[in-house]
């Protein structure tokens, strides 16, 4: 049994990107498609669903062993590619999310804030100065950052060595279940984003 004097004081506030800051499945899965497309390969609407929350090198690996087809550091590079591109032409199908947009800059005068994201930096950049959201993070962390994408909470414990900051000082902000996964690994306070 916890009581409140023994809880410690929320310290460092801890925000995904997509479908926490911003409303882009759309916007992803099209690019996504679009992507899967140019390299010969289909993927359904539905199919992208299922991979939801992962990196795009886990979520080719995933998707490459469902069609029984050899996934190659090659393919990885020129789906990247791909997918940026495509993501870029897609910027008008994103929408803020007014709601942790607005306590993100509540909190950002005020305490550690930062991005813990499985995007690509590109990707991750363009979301983020498209709705001027980058002068609120004190740090960042992004897919090409990190060994091991969400669910491994191996983003969160970066940010928490960057601040010098213990997991039960940290509230994360998630909607996916490898997102929600990772920060429940790591330790810290949690809040469940829906739409």
């Amino acid at each position: 049994m916890y009581s409140i004097s023994n809880m410690k004081p929320i310290r460092c506030y801890i925000f995904d990107l997509d479908g926490t800051l911003v409303h882009n499945e759309h916007a992803n899965t099209e690019a996504y498609k679009a992507a899967f497309a140019a390299l010969g390969l289909t993927i359904t609407t539905e199919e992208y669903g299922t991979y939801f929350g992962l990196g795009v090198a886990d979520m080719l690996a995933a998707h490459t062993k469902k069609l029984g087809i050899a996934n190659t550091p090659e393919l990885l590079k020129k789906l990247k590619e791909t997918k940026a591109k495509e993501y870029a032409k897609r910027m008008h199908l994103i929408e803020k999310n007014n709601t942790t947009v607005g306590l993100l800059r509540s909190l950002a005068p005020h305490y550690h804030t930062a991005l813990a994201t499985t995007a690509r930096e590109v990707n991750a950049r363009a979301v983020l100065d498209a709705f001027d959201l980058t002068e609120y993070f004190n740090f960042m962390v992004f897919g090409e950052d990190v060994k091991k994408t969400k669910p491994d909470p191996e983003c969160h414990h970066i940010i928490a060595k960057h601040f010098n900051v213990e997991p039960s000082e940290c509230i994360i902000f998630e909607d996916s279940n490898s997102g929600l996964r990772a920060a429940e690994a790591f330790g810290a306070h949690i809040c469940k984003i829906v739409k």
